[in-house]
This record gives C-alpha cells, sequence and structure tokens, in this order.
C-alpha cells in the first residue's frame, strides 16, 4: 500500500527531497550529460546514473514511484526525436519493446520498470509498446540447427535472451541503466539478426571511472 500511494501522491522531489515535484526543474538541470558507452554508440540515454538521477531510479525501482516513469519517458521521447536517425527521417519507429528484469524481481517490486517506462514511451512517441524479449531459463536439449526454423535458430544462438516473434523492423529498445551495454548488446543480438534497426534507450547510464 505504501508503494501504490508514493506512485500516487508524491510529496517529496525524488532527487533532492525538497520539493513537492516527483523530480523537480532543478533536479532536471542537474542531470549530466549522458557517458556515450562504447559498445553502444547511437543509444539515447537521459544522463550519467549519479545523483539526483541516480536518486530518482532508486526511488523508482525500490520505493514504487511509478509516476517517475511518465517524467523519464517525456524526456526520452524528446531525445529520441532529436536523434539523426529520426529527425531526418531515415527511420519511422514502429514499436517499443523493453528488457525485462527478473521475475524474481518483478514479484519482490510488484512492477517492471522497464516495461512502464516502455509503455510511457510508446504513448508519448504515438507508437505501440510490445513484449518481445525473454529471459531465457536454464539450458535445455536442443535439436540440430536443420532441424530448426529460422527463428528458433536466432533463439538458440542468442543465450540470453530469447525473442517471442519476429521483430518490427524499426524499434526502440528499452532498459532502465545501461552498465558496461552487455545486457542490451545481448538483448539486442537476437532482435537485430534479421538486419532489423534498433535504437537502445535507457534513463542513465553509468559514468566511467
Amino acid at each position: 500500500m505504501a508503494n501504490f500511494l508514493t506512485a500516487l501522491i508524491p510529496t517529496r522531489c525524488a532527487g533532492c527531497n525538497a520539493s513537492s515535484e516527483i523530480f523537480c526543474a532543478a533536479c532536471i538541470e542537474s542531470v549530466r550529460a549522458p557517458t556515450i558507452v562504447a559498445a553502444l554508440p547511437t543509444a539515447v540515454v537521459l544522463g550519467e546514473f549519479d545523483g539526483p538521477l541516480r536518486k530518482a531510479i532508486h526511488a523508482l525501482k525500490f520505493r514504487g514511484a511509478t509516476a517517475l516513469t511518465q517524467i523519464f519517458a517525456q524526456a526520452l521521447a524528446e531525445r529520441v526525436r532529436a536523434t539523426s536517425l529520426t529527425k531526418h527521417k531515415a527511420i519511422n519507429l514502429d514499436a517499443v519493446t523493453f528488457i525485462p528484469t527478473s521475475p524474481a524481481r518483478r514479484r519482490h517490486r510488484g512492477f517492471d520498470q522497464a516495461k512502464l517506462l516502455a509503455l510511457a514511451l510508446g504513448q508519448a512517441l504515438e507508437i505501440r509498446t510490445i513484449e518481445l524479449v525473454v529471459r531465457s531459463g536454464a539450458s535445455r536439449g536442443r535439436a540440430p540447427q536443420s532441424e530448426l526454423t529460422r527463428l528458433e535458430r536466432i533463439n538458440t544462438e542468442a543465450h540470453t535472451f530469447l525473442i517471442r516473434q519476429f521483430p518490427p523492423q524499426h524499434l526502440l529498445v528499452v532498459d532502465d541503466v545501461i552498465t558496461t551495454g552487455a545486457t542490451m548488446k545481448a538483448a539486442l543480438r537476437p532482435l537485430t539478426a534479421l538486419g532489423n534497426t534498433c535504437l537502445p534507450v535507457a534513463i542513465a547510464s553509468t559514468p566511467r571511472r
């Protein structure tokens, strides 16, 4: 119940605890420009995982302040529209998907923050949000490659993540934080295996040390 009320009626800024706004203008202004993730140079990120932004992400994930996804999504939508691929109409985005959190964390928190962010971002960009990516379970005996369909072959090679169906041509792939880029790259592998264009999106990236 506490998490539910926090999400609906935030009484303090998640970044500084000094304002009645959920994420105040001062904290938004303080967000540092994101570090480019070497492994994902095209990633769209709001800022570094530090300071008020880090606190706000923790409030979302660990205190149930899910209303923050609306704030993040609106800001990310502006960044997405400003990217060279979309600004110059090199691609028309078809959908948004997300990297799901683990089942254990979803059960503990009662929600999947990446899914909520993807839904809000899809609404902001007026494109559909679809569940494409799933985490693979324990390795099981697999049939020979010659007996697999094309989709099954892609999933066999993906290892960490699988896809439910063939993805649309141009796709946004959402996660909350990009650290090394390894998780995002693993999720992108099956999504891009057919030549699809995927644009990684996250609230924050971990600063280099």
